[in-house]
Formats: C-alpha cells, sequence, structure tokens
C-alpha cells in the first residue's frame, strides 16, 4: 500500500480486475480479501462498472468475503 491511502489502494485493487491477465486479476482479488469486510462498500459499488471483468471478479470477491445478507440483493440488482 506504499503511498496510497486505504481507498486509493482498494480502487487501484479493484481497477486491477481489468487486466488481461488472470494471475494479477486473482492475486488483486486475494488482496482484496485479506482487507476483509472494510472492501465490501467499494465492491458494491463496482458492480456497476462498464467492465465485465471487474464485475465478475466483484461478484467473486463478494462471494469469497461471505456477508450475505449486505451483497446478495446488490448482486441480484446489478444482474437485472
Amino acid at each position: 500500500m506504499t503511498g496510497l491511502n486505504k481507498a486509493d489502494y482498494i480502487a487501484k485493487l479493484i481497477a486491477t480486475f481489468s487486466n488481461v491477465n488472470h494471475d494479477i486479476r486473482e492475486s488483486a482479488a486475494i488482496r482484496l480479501l485479506d482487507l476483509g469486510a472494510e472492501v465490501i462498500p467499494y465492491l458494491l459499488e463496482a458492480l456497476h462498472h462498464t467492465d465485465w471483468h471487474i464485475r465478475q471478479y466483484t461478484v467473486w470477491s463478494l462471494g469469497q468475503l461471505g456477508d450475505i445478507q449486505q451483497s446478495l440483493e446488490p448482486v441480484i440488482n446489478a444482474l437485472n
């Protein structure tokens, strides 16, 4: 997180979900998961991104965090 505040670091990790390399996208997701539930609001916002890779890894990350109460309705709405 060198030189970035936490919000910028989280945003940068989410933006990395659009990288063409699967391993880099997966690494970014794992780093987000390491931050825990505090990333959920950022992930919920990313559900509406235009890049499908970002949306895909966002949904996966939300599922891994396991906060169904907070995440399920926004995921369903994003699918509609």
